[in-house]
């Protein structure tokens, strides 16, 4: 009888402590749960600059030596919020698009890195040639930067630039060591490209 007793005793308090256990999983999950996610969004300023075109923009520009035209447009275009680091509640702004043209196409992708960084990578690929050149420039306390990566990517601010009959403020312009130099203009996008071979001037632009 002690035995049969002790047996039910033991199995009594398995089934107790797989219950405790169960209990315990659940509420730690429902208190992982509970926890809110910090969102830490692009800075403003950056995103006027490379960021706010949706699919559809389009820019045409014309060469300043030969006349001939070529026109690029974004296709998709995301913006959304992604982990960066080791903490899952942390979410980061995250926005990527393709700028296609007729001989090449760039991959551009805006990231938020911590409370005052944001990252500007640009990819760009000719359809013959691939990885034919790139820029990374980083925003961190309003100051911008590319010579820490590679290859280094120069980057300066202009208060004004004039195209033909456009005139535009606040302009960024980025370069590298393969030739590559390229105008982006507040709320206006690329307003011009040149490399080794040619200059593109933008002629006309819609943005969506």
């Amino acid at each position: 009888m002690k035995f049969k007793y002790y047996v039910k005793a033991r199995k009594t308090s398995f089934l107790i402590n797989i219950k405790i256990f169960f209990v315990l999983v659940v509420f730690a999950f429902l208190l992982n749960s509970c926890k809110k996610n910090t969102y830490y969004p692009l800075d403003e300023d950056f995103v006027q600059y490379f960021g706010i075109y949706k699919n559809g923009s389009w820019w045409s520009y014309e060469d300043v030596t030969t006349n001939s035209t070529d026109s690029i447009y974004i296709k998709q275009y995301r913006n959304t919020w992604q982990m960066y680091g080791a903490k899952e509640n942390d979410l980061y702004q995250y926005i990527s698009y393709n700028l296609i043209g007729k001989e090449k196409t760039s991959i551009i992708t805006i990231m938020q890195q911590d409370n005052n960084s944001s990252l500007l990578r640009i990819r760009q690929y000719k359809h013959t040639i691939p990885n034919f050149g790139s820029f990374i420039i980083l925003k961190k306390n309003n100051h911008l930067s590319g010579e820490d990566y590679f290859p280094p990517t120069g980057v300066q601010k202009l208060d004004s630039l004039n195209i033909g009959t456009h005139s535009f403020s606040e302009t960024i312009k980025l370069w590298n060591e393969s030739g590559d130099t390229l105008w982006f203009v507040k709320n206006a996008g690329l307003v011009k490209i040149a490399d080794e071979n040619a200059t593109y001037n933008i002629v006309d632009y819609q943005l969506y």
